[in-house]
């Protein structure tokens, strides 16, 4: 019971600005993550799930980064606390860290 009265639920933010410096690296790490997932379901589609998985990743660095983050993987270290629940939003920025100004097309 003592135990149950202890938990605490606390909300952290962190704001990471990432500069993709070798976006081929990025790209390579997204497929190694993905050709080592575990498609749950049948195993007959594996392969069409991996390709499927594939093609939305593409050659876009944001796409991997999106694949490969873990927020909940920040606690992994911390002993006595566990992420309950884990989300990031990505969004690209210009040279000054702002987002991009909408194209007039």
């Amino acid at each position: 019971m003592a135990n149950e009265q202890a938990r605490r639920r606390i909300r952290v933010s962190v704001e990471i600005v990432v500069e993709i410096e070798d976006p081929a690296a990025l790209h390579e790490a997204a497929v190694a993550h993905l050709d080592q997932a575990e498609h749950f379901g049948d195993p007959a589609h594996e392969a069409e799930a991996r390709a499927r998985d594939r093609a939305d990743l593409g050659s876009d660095p944001v796409a991997a980064l999106h694949l490969l983050l873990d927020p909940a993987g920040l606690l992994d270290r911390i002993p006595g606390a566990t992420a309950v629940d884990a989300g990031f939003t990505l969004a690209e920025l210009d040279d000054d860290g702002q987002p991009p100004a909408p194209r007039a097309d």
